[in-house]
């Protein structure tokens, strides 16, 4: 997979790097998932609406919509 990218951006003079460290918070729950992200505590039960940090498939999601974002920039990568 390094490879395919390396490839890619191969002979490419402007490169750039994108800071997403909040970038699961901008991602909305779709309402009918919001109760499969539901917590408890000693204040009561909480949906989630955003995309938390640390659900196992999170990252996964982030890097879809990263991908659908590029796709068709020519010389871009995610």
């Amino acid at each position: 997979m390094p490879e395919d990218l390396f490839a890619k951006l191969n002979g490419g003079n402007c490169f750039a790097k994108l800071d997403l460290s909040d970038s699961y918070v901008q991602i909305e729950i779709a309402e009918k998932s919001r109760e499969l992200l539901t917590i408890n505590t000693h204040r009561g039960l909480f949906q989630f609406t955003r995309l938390p940090f640390g659900l196992k498939t999170a990252s996964a999601i982030l890097q879809q919509i990263m991908d659908t974002r590029m796709m068709g920039t020519e010389g871009a990568a995610a």
